[in-house]
C-alpha cells in the first residue's frame, strides 16, 4: 500500500493450526503534511535574532607619535624569516626565536611600564614565523607581569615595515 505502513497480517503457526493476525494499516501521508505545516508555522511565526553590531570607538587619527628613542625596542622580521632586534637607533642584530622570551623579558623589566616593543615584519615573511614571534612575545608578557610591581597597559604593537628599515636589514648576516 502507498504511503503506509504494514503491522500485521503474517500467519502464525500456533499448536497445529494456522491463526490469522488481523493487520493494521497507517497511512502516514498526513502526517508528512502535518509536519511541514508545523515547519512553516513555526518558520513564520519565529522572530529571527537581529545581528548586533558591535560599537567601536576609533581614536583620531594622528600623523605621528613621538616616543623617546631608549625605550622603543624593535623587533625586525625580514623577507627570509630572518629576525633582528634594536633598541632605539642602536644598529640591528640577529636573533632567534628562542632567544626573544628572555630579550624580551630584560629588555622590559629594565624600565618596567616604559618600553614599547613594535613587531616590524616584511609582507613576504612566512606566516608560521609571525605566529610564533606573537606567541613568545604573549609568554614573556606573561612573566613581565609576574615579575613587574605595577600593571601595564600595552603589549606590543604590530607596525609596517618601512622601507628604510627593509634596507637596513637586507644585507646583515644571520
Amino acid at each position: 500500500m502507498a504511503g503506509g505502513i504494514s503491522l500485521g497480517g503474517t500467519r502464525v503457526k500456533r499448536r497445529g493450526r494456522k491463526r490469522r493476525r488481523i493487520g493494521v494499516n497507517i497511512d502516514t501521508t498526513p502526517l508528512v503534511d502535518i509536519a511541514f505545516l508545523l515547519l512553516t508555522f513555526f518558520m513564520f511565526t519565529t522572530e529571527l535574532t537581529q545581528p548586533q553590531a558591535m560599537e567601536m570607538k576609533v581614536p583620531p587619527s594622528v600623523a605621528e607619535v613621538i616616543v623617546k628613542d631608549t625605550v622603543l625596542f624593535q623587533l625586525l622580521v625580514r623577507h627570509d624569516d630572518q629576525m633582528f632586534y634594536k633598541m632605539g637607533k642602536d644598529p640591528a642584530l640577529a636573533l632567534e626565536v628562542e632567544d626573544l622570551k628572555s630579550l624580551a623579558i630584560s629588555k622590559n623589566l629594565r624600565a618596567p611600564g616604559e618600553v614599547i616593543t613594535s613587531l616590524k615584519v616584511s609582507p613576504q615573511a612566512g606566516y608560521n614565523s609571525l605566529i610564533e614571534i606573537v606567541d613568545e612575545l604573549n609568554l614573556a608578557e606573561v612573566e613581565i607581569l609576574q615579575r613587574a610591581a605595577e600593571a601595564r597597559d600595552r603589549k606590543f604593537a604590530l607596525v609596517p615595515l618601512t622601507e628604510k628599515d627593509a634596507a637596513e636589514i637586507e644585507n646583515l648576516p644571520h
